[in-house]
């Protein structure tokens, strides 16, 4: 949530002089649930717009809700890429995740990220994951992208998509903005290695 925090109140010492409606909590949540950045733009200015002190958007920030997930669980999804296709992607929920609760997140890059053909079952690969076994075992969110030639870890779609998934499951998810890792095996690894606002410098060699 530190992020988010400071985020905002960058932007409202910048725009200082403006003041706040009475449905700006409305458009602070719509803000983390934004799919561009136009319409993030649109939230921002809102909200800057009506007036409130730093401290009162700050206390909005902390009490923003998350929906109760499935737990103990893999979860398939598919998101629209850069490029205008659709690709698959897997978020493990761990037994014990509260979402009143901030959660690292650990997100995995698969190798041979430049074939041609994503792999058949992605919710088998994910469930095999020897990161799997780690994020249960410590009770974290782990984020599987999976990407193919046009789409690799080392090209703007492929990238774009890590960044873009990440920032869909900080929104549904209570995510840790201080402990959010990358690693990855061969393509997956060298791609982490190369993220490093991202991850510690050793998880990018797994």
């Amino acid at each position: 949530m530190l992020t988010r925090i400071f985020f905002l109140i960058a932007a409202i010492i910048i725009f200082n002089e403006r003041g706040l409606s009475a449905g700006w909590r409305s458009d602070l949540d719509s803000l983390f649930v934004a799919d561009s950045p136009e319409s993030a733009g649109k939230y921002i200015e809102n909200i800057l717009g009506a007036g409130v002190g730093w401290d009162e958007i700050t206390s909005g920030i902390d009490s923003l809700a998350f929906s109760e997930k499935p737990s103990g669980a893999l979860i398939l999804n598919l998101v629209l890429c850069r490029d205008s296709v659709e690709r698959p992607y897997i978020v493990y929920v761990p037994p014990n995740y509260d979402p009143g609760l901030p959660t690292p997140l650990l997100v995995v890059l698969h190798g041979g990220a430049a074939g041609a053909k994503i792999t058949e079952d992605p919710k088998k690969y994910a469930e095999s994951h020897p990161f799997s076994l780690m994020a249960q075992e410590n009770g974290w969110l782990a984020l599987y992208p999976f990407g193919q030639s046009g789409a690799t870890w080392f090209d703007d779609v492929g990238m774009a998509n890590i960044k873009n998934l990440i920032r869909i499951i900080k929104s549904e998810y209570n995510v840790d903005d201080n402990r959010v890792w990358m690693g990855g095996f061969s393509d997956g690894g060298s791609a982490a290695s190369g993220t490093p606002c991202l991850i510690p410098p050793t998880m990018g060699r797994l």
